[in-house]
């Protein structure tokens, strides 16, 4: 026959098999939030890297830009000072258009 002093046991046991496990879910909790964190950390990298990498193509290009417009300037002050040169202004405007349609 099953008395009082067994009940109680088992629901003692009970009570302390739960007090375990909600013990044992508080000390794993913070480290699944943790690997959720990094997870999107790692998102987040990946998607800065490609931002950046577009910002460099950007720059590089625009660097091309200036250096043809340099040489465009260059070119223009020589045909001011000799008058001659044609044909180097020609291609010097032929570079530009290449690299501004590249845009």
């Amino acid at each position: 026959m099953i008395s009082w002093e067994m009940i109680a046991g088992i629901c003692g046991g009970i009570v302390l098999l739960f007090t375990a496990g909600e013990k044992i879910y508080h000390i794993l909790k913070p480290a699944a939030n943790w690997k959720k964190k990094v997870d999107n950390l790692q998102d987040e990298v990946k998607e800065l890297r490609s931002h950046t990498d577009r910002d460099y193509q950007a720059l590089q290009h625009i660097d091309e830009i200036l250096k043809g417009i340099g040489k465009g300037q260059i070119t223009m002050i020589n045909h001011m000072i000799d008058g001659n040169n044609v044909e180097a202004m020609k291609k010097t405007r032929d570079d530009l258009l290449d690299l501004t349609n590249k845009i």
